[in-house]
């Protein structure tokens, strides 16, 4: 379900309740649970399943425009610029990179981690132009990605 906050006119004496919620789409997907969502260029990331699909709102419908195939199952998703993250509970991370017209719509791993890690959520760190991924897993430790398409980096819990 996609909702949409509408404005409307509050009843007298209750001025906090100017909002609502307005249905804009409604399907049922039978690949399996929508796990992860997040924004990625204007576009709805979301992990269904295996899959992680990018869909456009168009015409009060959901259109898929690229989708990758995962590994296992996706926990989480962090999204910047054309760029996604996907945590997965037992194969570490991956890092996406969208590409739009005028090329055609595709949605490809451009790297991931090797060891196997089981994530529970991802977010970016941004330091002036550098960008690094912090992840946490079941275990409650954090680890810090940054993704170079020539090396790879990648902090190691001590213990």
């Amino acid at each position: 379900m996609v909702f949409d906050v509408a404005s409307v006119v509050p009843e007298p004496g209750q001025p906090q309740f100017d909002r609502r919620f307005r249905l804009v789409y409604q399907k049922e997907y039978k690949q399996g649970p929508v796990t992860a969502l997040n924004e990625l260029q204007g576009n709805l990331a979301a992990s269904i399943g295996q899959e992680v699909y990018l869909f456009a709102l168009e015409e009060n419908t959901l259109n898929g425009v690229a989708f990758l195939h995962h590994q296992t199952y996706a926990t989480s998703l962090c999204a910047f610029k054309n760029y996604l993250v996907v945590g997965d509970i037992c194969k570490s991370v991956c890092f996406a990179r969208f590409k739009d017209p005028p090329a055609p719509r595709n949605l490809y791993m451009a790297g991931r981690d090797a060891h196997p890690l089981s994530v529970v959520a991802c977010e970016l760190l941004v330091d002036d132009r550098n960008v690094a991924f912090l992840v946490g897993d079941v275990n409650a430790n954090l680890h810090i990605f940054s993704y170079s398409p020539q090396r790879s980096c990648r902090s190691r819990p001590h213990g």
